[in-house]
């Protein structure tokens, strides 16, 4: 836990106030400081994050960066889920219930529980006027959107709905800068490999946690 104290700036805040929006002040110092375990070492980070010049639905961007979604399934903002990690928004019309190992009834060794992606979206940009506190950055690259305390679809969580390594758009799916695929983590807590040229369906089988899917090696 040592690494969660380093550099905190107000009084190593380090609690999450669900009673509060996650921009509010006080959630703010908390999911801005960044974790070097959420860091993939090879992952580059070519901008400011958050950077609090520029906005998102009208707030000042918050949450510093990860290299890491957990798994919302084969789509985001899904109801019913298909993932171990559903999107919990009752008064948004997503009344999910949270995954309890009971219901990963495909195993946990076919069950994606997280996944790799970069800040590599050189296409995705800021709004014409998303940033008043820099204009310069107006229409600029924004990169990426994984934040590891926004548990957002594409921000915290993740889904295996498009191809992995696809950045010519807006961040989606899983990617990461390695050669030829990503690092993922099973439900067992196992570490795997995966070629970015898996058969689409293997790989939307194990996005599911109760599919029933029959999948083989992969």
């Amino acid at each position: 836990m040592s690494f969660f104290l380093q550099g905190s700036r107000r009084n190593c805040r380090m609690n999450h106030n669900f009673n509060e929006h996650y921009a509010s002040v006080y959630n703010s110092d908390v999911l801005n400081q960044r974790v070097s375990a959420y860091l993939c070492p090879s992952m580059l980070i070519p901008r400011n994050v958050p950077e609090i010049n520029c906005n998102i639905s009208g707030r000042p961007e918050v949450g510093a960066p990860s290299s890491y979604l957990l798994n919302e399934g084969t789509g985001s903002y899904q109801f019913p889920n298909t993932g171990m990690f559903p999107l919990v928004l009752p008064s948004n019309g997503f009344p999910n219930a949270c995954t309890r190992f009971r219901d990963i009834t495909d195993g946990t060794s076919n069950t994606l529980a997280a996944g790799e992606t970069t800040w590599n979206f050189k296409n995705y940009r800021w709004g014409a006027s998303a940033c008043p506190g820099s204009p310069s950055h107006n229409g600029t690259p924004r990169w990426g959107t994984a934040r590891w305390g926004i548990g957002y679809p594409n921000s915290g969580v993740g889904n295996t709905g498009s191809v992995m390594n696809n950045f010519s758009g807006s961040p989606a799916g899983y990617s990461s800068l390695h050669e030829g695929g990503i690092h993922i983590l099973m439900a067992d807590g196992a570490t795997r490999f995966i070629s970015e040229n898996i058969d689409f369906g293997v790989y939307n089988s194990l996005s599911t946690k109760a599919g029933q899917e029959v999948i083989g090696e992969f």
